[in-house]
C-alpha cells in the first residue's frame, strides 16, 4: 500500500508539472496559423523576384503571380492582426496559477481515491486477483436480488400482530415524512427483523443521504450487510462501493472489513480474503463480539485453500431460507420441537460467549413465537448485560416496539 501511494503521488505531481511548467516559462507565444501563412507568402514574393532575375519566368507572369500572392498576404496579415492577443499575463499571476496546479492535482487525486477507492483493503498479488474480466461478469445487486425469493409468511407469523401493525403505521409515517432520520432508522431496523433486507438497505441508503457527510462508517457498514443479505450472501459490485465508503471513513469498521473479505472470497481471491480476515483478528480489540465468527470464516477459507469444498454463500449463522421452507412443511409439534432445539443451543452460546445484536433478537423472537414472554424478557436482560452502547440501545428500541418492556 505504501509503495502504491508513493507511485500514485509521484504520477500526480508529474501530471501537474506538465501543466505548470509552460506557465512558469511564459514569455513566448506560439505563432498563429495566419501569421505563419503571412510569412510563407512573403517568402513566395522573394522567390518570384529571384525567378524573374534568373529568367525562369517572364515579366508578365511575375506580375500576375505577385498580385495573387500579395492579395493572399494582405488577407493573412489582417487575420493575424485581428486574432493577436493582448499583452501576456504578469509572471506573478502565471506563477500563482502554476503553484495552485502543482498543489491541486495531487490533492484532488487523493480525494477521488479516498471517495471511490478502498484504502483499508490489503495489497493483493496479481496471481490472486482472479481471471481477467471476472468483475465485469459479476451480477448486479438487482440481478442477485431477483434470484432470491421474498421471505415467506412464516417469517411475519413469528411476530405478534400488534408488532406488525406498528410497522405498518411506521411505514405510513415515513411516507409522510421521508426526511425524518429517526423514522427511517426505526423502519430500517424493523425491515431487518422481518428479513425484508432489500427494503432495509434502501431505507438505510436514504438515511445516509439525509445525514450527508455526517453519515458514519457504521451506517455504511449496516447498508453493506443488508445488501449482502438481500442477495442471499452475495456481495455485489454496488455493495462493494458501499463497503469502500465505509472503509474510507473508518478503515477499522468491522462489518465493512468482513464483507470486503467475503467479496474477495466470492471472486476467487482466496488469499486476499484470508489476509483480510487474518488482519481483522490480529487487530481485534479485546472482547470483540465478532471475533469468533470471523475466526470461523477464516478457518473455512483456509480449509478451502487446502483442498476443501467451497462454502455456500450464506454469511450469518442460523436458519436460512431452506430451513424456513422445511419448517413450513412440518406439523405444529415438529416445528415447535425444532425451534426448541435451536433456541436452547442459541441461548447456551450467547450466555457463554455473547454474540451479535441480531442473534439476541433472534432469541427474543423465538421465545415470543413459543409464547414464553418471561423467557423473552430474560433474553432481553441478557442482551443488555452482554452488549454495550448503540448495540444495547438497538435491542432496547426493538423491545419497546414489540411491547416487551415499558418505556
Amino acid at each position: 500500500m505504501t509503495l502504491f501511494l508513493i507511485v500514485a503521488g509521484a504520477l500526480a505531481v508529474l501530471a501537474a508539472a506538465a501543466i505548470a511548467l509552460p506557465l512558469l516559462r511564459g514569455g513566448t507565444q506560439a505563432e498563429s496559423r495566419d501569421a505563419a501563412d503571412a510569412r510563407v507568402f512573403r517568402d513566395q514574393l522573394d522567390e518570384l523576384d529571384r525567378d524573374l532575375a534568373r529568367g525562369v519566368i517572364s515579366q508578365a507572369e511575375a506580375e500576375g503571380a505577385r498580385a495573387e500572392v500579395s492579395r493572399r498576404l494582405l488577407r493573412a496579415a489582417e487575420r493575424a492582426r485581428r486574432s493577436a492577443g493582448g499583452a501576456p499575463a504578469p509572471r506573478a499571476v502565471t506563477g500563482l496559477v502554476a503553484g495552485i496546479t502543482l498543489l491541486a492535482a495531487p490533492l484532488v487525486a487523493a480525494g477521488v481515491y479516498l471517495s471511490v477507492g478502498a484504502p483499508g483493503l490489503p495489497d493483493l498479488p496479481l496471481a490472486d486477483r482472479g481471471p481477467a474480466g471476472t468483475q465485469a461478469m459479476r451480477p448486479s445487486q438487482a440481478q442477485a436480488e431477483a434470484q432470491v425469493p421474498p421471505p415467506g409468511p412464516e417469517v411475519a407469523s413469528a411476530f405478534p400482530e400488534e408488532y406488525l401493525s406498528m410497522i405498518a403505521r411506521l411505514e405510513e409515517i415515513v411516507a409522510e415524512r421521508p426526511r425524518d432520520p429517526e423514522g427511517n432508522r426505526l423502519l430500517a431496523n424493523a425491515y431487518m427483523q422481518l428479513q425484508r433486507h432489500a427494503e432495509a438497505w434502501k431505507v438505510i441508503a436514504r438515511l445516509i443521504e439525509i445525514q450527508g457527510s455526517a453519515a458514519s462508517a457504521d451506517l455504511y457498514g449496516r447498508q453493506a450487510e443488508a445488501m449482502a443479505l438481500a442477495a442471499d450472501g452475495y456481495v455485489s459490485p454496488e455493495a462493494e462501493a458501499v463497503i469502500a465508503e465505509a472503509l474510507a471513513r473508518d478503515p477499522a469498521q468491522p462489518m465493512a472489513r468482513y464483507y470486503a473479505g467475503l467479496a474477495m472470497l466470492q471472486s476467487g481471491q482466496l488469499e486476499g480474503a484470508i489476509a483480510a480476515w487474518r488482519a481483522m483478528l490480529d487487530e481485534a480489540p479485546a472482547g470483540a463480539e465478532w471475533r469468533d465468527f470471523v475466526a470461523e470464516m477464516l478457518a473455512e477459507a483456509e480449509r478451502i485453500r487446502d483442498g476443501g469444498a467451497a462454502p455456500s454463500p450464506a454469511t450469518t449463522p442460523g436458519p436460512g431460507a431452506a430451513d424456513m421452507a422445511e419448517a413450513g412443511q412440518m406439523s405444529a409439534e415438529e416445528r415447535a420441537a425444532m425451534i426448541e432445539g435451536m433456541v436452547g443451543r442459541l441461548e447456551e452460546r450467547l450466555a457463554a460467549e455473547g454474540g451479535e445484536p441480531e442473534e439476541f433478537l433472534r432469541l427474543i423472537n423465538a421465545y415470543r413465537v413459543l409464547g414464553r414472554e418471561e423467557d423473552a424478557r430474560r433474553a432481553y436482560e441478557m442482551s443488555q448485560q452482554k452488549l454495550e452502547g448503540s448495540e444495547a440501545s438497538f435491542i432496547r428500541e426493538q423491545a419497546l416496539v414489540m411491547g416487551l418492556i415499558a418505556e
